[in-house]
């Protein structure tokens, strides 16, 4: 239960912070906007580590994206209200499979490898996120970035 609640809690976390973020740092049309001394992140783990594979984090990577297409439909007349929630059925179907997992993504995300951040984040080229999706991308990667540096820190803290 305790692991539902971190992961709902980064996926609430995101989703706040990437839709009412009104920062400057990737809002040029560039698709490489960060500079390339910012934009590789090398996973280097202090003991090697057994790769799993990600097909848990996966699921919740959709609902990320998917909760992200959602609201970029919903609020593209300028307003959100009841009219919208024809966009809430995609999201609620991807709760079970995102979840029903959810013992299994940490660690997954313990154990992430460069390749594999790539390949979550190819998961939103399945969503039309149109002009957005840079930013999805950057966020969601912040987020798998945050919960790597949580884990290192809880580590380091077991020690």
């Amino acid at each position: 239960m305790k692991s539902i609640f971190k992961i709902a809690s980064l996926l609430l976390l995101s989703a706040l912070s990437t839709i009412y973020a009104q920062d400057n740092f990737c809002m040029n049309s560039k698709p490489d906007c960060i500079p390339a001394s910012v934009q590789k992140i090398v996973n280097v783990p202090d003991t090697p580590v057994v790769t799993i594979g990600v097909s848990e984090t996966r699921d919740a990577a959709a609902l990320f994206f998917q909760m992200y297409e959602s609201y970029i439909k919903a609020s593209a007349d300028g307003q959100v209200n009841f009219s919208d929630l024809k966009y809430l059925l995609a999201p609620a179907m991807l709760l079970i499979p995102a979840f029903s997992g959810a013992s299994q993504i940490i660690p997954e995300l313990k154990s992430l490898t460069d390749e594999q951040i790539q390949s979550l984040l190819l998961v939103a080229d399945e969503y039309e996120l149109g002009e957005h999706a840079q930013r999805a991308k950057q966020a969601f990667k912040t987020l798998l970035i945050m919960a790597q540096t949580y884990f290192v820190f809880e580590a380091a803290a077991a020690k």
